[in-house]
């Protein structure tokens, strides 16, 4: 194997590295954004929700 051919086989693992990084950081932030949006959505339906009355 050639001096070239390394070089652009260690580029191609380097590439393949960074963007299997990426896509876990994606998956990440999407779960995260995912929580935070039903969070809030809970919130606002506690908030429209009226309150039992205790009579």
């Amino acid at each position: 194997m050639s001096r070239k051919q390394t070089s652009l086989i260690s580029q191609n693992r380097s590439v393949m590295l960074r963007a299997t990084d990426l896509r876990g950081i994606l998956r990440i932030g999407r779960r995260a954004s995912r929580t935070a949006c039903d969070a809030e959505r809970r919130t606002i339906v506690e908030n429209a929700a009226p309150e039992p009355s205790s009579s």
